[in-house]
């Protein structure tokens, strides 16, 4: 990623980066950002050929048995934190995070659109940047903004997108690309069942087109990474990040609006289902809703890249109405 917080170039499958893109960018730093591993931050003039990233550590409680109540047997629910921001120009000018409860039936009728999925926002945070009200007047979009698009899906996005008719090839180190017109636009990592359990798809970020896309000479380009976890009908989403470019054209500038969107899940799936209390079915641009400050525990687990942070602290959170 850029230092701004946006998203700049995927690895291969092997994990390699060019680094004659990268230069070309005319960036002075980068941030390697994995969701499983440490943030790592370079200057240009610094990065090594080899980059080893630290795992997070995560501390594993003890499994506990709950007895009593009968299990539900439509749903089984999840809980996860969500968080969303976009820039203009490199400047952020929408951010905002919630903690959001997922109730998913174990029947999955394959339809992508009325995935009977059901969410409750507990809690959320969102802000304003009096600074950018003049920037934001320059952005239009047109059509769908996905700007925290925090709905989860039931089906891997390979499933989802079958229409692109995508190929599967095996490499000699035993990865696996994804083609689709005749194009590598991807990796998966398949668990011992076959099954995928990590999905990289881009659009438009390839060869020649991937210099002109970091130097925001396209019109539109996408970017979604997806972790699986469970089996049959508990497989559910543990992770994703989506990531996406347009250029806003106008008479007095072009404007390059990134969005991107992030969702993870905690580990933990809940088969008593207690109705939620206090919640929300979405959440408002307009205020805050939260009786506990939820985001410092999860920044500390899933920390913001600097720059995108650094910001926050120049923005005005709006009221809390809880």
């Amino acid at each position: 990623m850029s230092k701004d917080g946006g998203l700049l170039i995927t690895s291969n499958t092997e994990g390699q980066v060019s680094r004659e893109v990268l230069l070309k960018t005319g960036l002075k730093s980068i941030v390697i950002y994995d969701s499983d591993f440490d943030i790592i931050e370079y200057n240009m003039d610094e990065i090594p050929d080899v980059i080893y990233l630290s795992e997070k550590i995560v501390s594993q409680l003890d499994d506990i048995i709950i007895y009593g109540r009968k299990k539900d047997n439509k749903y089984f629910k999840v809980r996860g934190y969500a968080r969303s921001w976009q820039l203009s120009n490199g400047l952020l000018v929408k951010y905002a995070d919630a903690i959001i409860e997922y109730r998913i039936p174990y029947e999955n009728k394959g339809n992508d659109v009325v995935t009977g999925i059901k969410q409750n926002v507990i809690a959320f945070r969102t802000f304003n940047t009096d600074s950018t009200k003049q920037k934001r007047r320059g952005i239009f979009i047109s059509g769908y903004d996905p700007y925290f698009e925090v709905r989860i899906p039931r089906r891997d996005i390979l499933k989802r997108q079958s229409y692109k008719e995508f190929s599967i090839e095996k490499n000699e180190d035993d990865t696996y690309q994804i083609n689709s017109g005749g194009k590598n636009v991807g990796s998966v990592v398949y668990d011992e069942n076959k099954i995928p359990i990590k999905i990289n798809l881009a659009e438009n970020i390839d060869g020649e087109e991937e210099i002109k896309n970091v130097f925001f000479k396209f019109s539109y380009a996408t970017s979604d990474i997806e972790k699986w976890i469970g089996l049959e009908n508990q497989r559910h989403l543990s992770y994703s990040f989506s990531s996406e470019k347009r250029i806003q054209e106008s008479r007095l500038e072009n404007i390059t609006v990134e969005t991107i969107n992030e969702i993870f899940i905690d580990d933990n799936v809940i088969y008593f289902i207690d109705k939620t209390k206090n919640s929300k079915k979405y959440v408002s641009n307009d205020f805050s809703y939260y009786n506990y400050e939820f985001w410092k525990e999860e920044i500390e687990k899933h920390p913001l890249p600097a720059h995108i942070e650094s910001q926050l602290t120049n923005t005005n959170e709006n009221r809390n109405y809880y």
